[in-house]
């Protein structure tokens, strides 16, 4: 079920319909976005969710929803970082989540948001079971891509900075 490099979970042919439930969003964004919004938010907090499962164990489980809220390009990028923290000895514990998060520009296929990344909660730990002491761990301004393909919003581009969020 796990591997390293040499042993990478394929992804599905092609990006479909997400397999998880898309999460609940929290109420201050349900009050004030549109339906769109609330579309590209459920792809991204499903996202952050599905990576979290890959970068645990590079289960194979976690591919297939991973690969259904994210470009095939990201899905691949995805998987290979998570590949190189269990080369490490390292895997992740908890989940990512967003904190505020702001749907920044919306166009007919394209969205971009920023997010301030919660990295308190979701950290890497050593095969000893400890927190990785190189690892930063706090509240870090992110920001993701998305695109519309074939009806689907998808995660085309994650990024989180090691600049910390004010609040």
């Amino acid at each position: 079920q796990t591997g390293g490099a040499s042993s990478l979970p394929t992804l599905p042919a092609t990006n479909g319909t997400p397999t998880t439930a898309a999460p609940v969003l929290n109420p201050p964004h349900t009050s004030t976005v549109d339906p769109t919004q609330k579309a590209v938010l459920a792809a991204y907090e499903s996202y952050l969710v599905d990576l979290s499962a890959l970068d645990d164990t590079l289960s194979k489980q976690a591919v297939g929803p991973l690969a259904s809220v994210a470009t095939t390009r990201l899905a691949q990028a995805s998987v290979r970082q998570a590949a190189a923290i269990l080369s490490a000895h390292e895997h992740g514990v908890g989940t990512l989540r967003d904190d505020r998060v702001t749907v920044i520009s919306t166009g007919l296929t394209t969205a971009a948001l920023t997010d301030c990344q919660d990295e308190d909660d979701f950290y890497l730990v050593e095969a000893s079971g400890q927190p990785d002491p190189f690892v930063a761990r706090g509240d870090f301004a992110g920001s993701a891509q998305l695109v519309l393909q074939n009806g689907q919003w998808l995660v085309d581009v994650f990024t989180t900075t090691h600049e910390t969020c004010t609040f």
